[in-house]
């Protein structure tokens, strides 16, 4: 094997490290974000959040965007709950190959 080559093959391993490290990152921040973000919750964007308000000029409903902390009332969607298990599961694999 020559000096090229095993250069190429220590930048290769450095690169996934670096792909794996910043996909284990995204998904932590994915699984908070769900967790604390108004955005996963079953109410969102109904009538029946508490946040949520009628515009009477537009006849439509307007509240808070997607990023905003979660209410009182938060309660997490059933997709939300089965993405976000899955996300769980796939960051424990992720961690233990480390």
């Amino acid at each position: 094997m020559s000096e090229a080559d095993r250069i190429f093959d220590a930048a290769n391993a450095w690169s996934a490290r670096v792909q794996r490290d910043a996909e284990i990152r995204e998904l932590r921040a994915g699984i908070t974000r769900a967790e604390t973000q108004c955005g996963s919750c079953m109410k969102w964007m109904t009538p029946s959040c508490p946040r949520e308000r009628h515009d009477n000029r537009t006849g439509q409903w307007k509240g808070p965007s997607a990023q905003s902390v979660k209410c009182d009332q938060f309660k997490m969607g059933v997709g939300y709950v089965k993405s976000l298990e899955a996300a769980r599961a796939k960051l424990a694999a992720m961690e233990q190959r480390q």
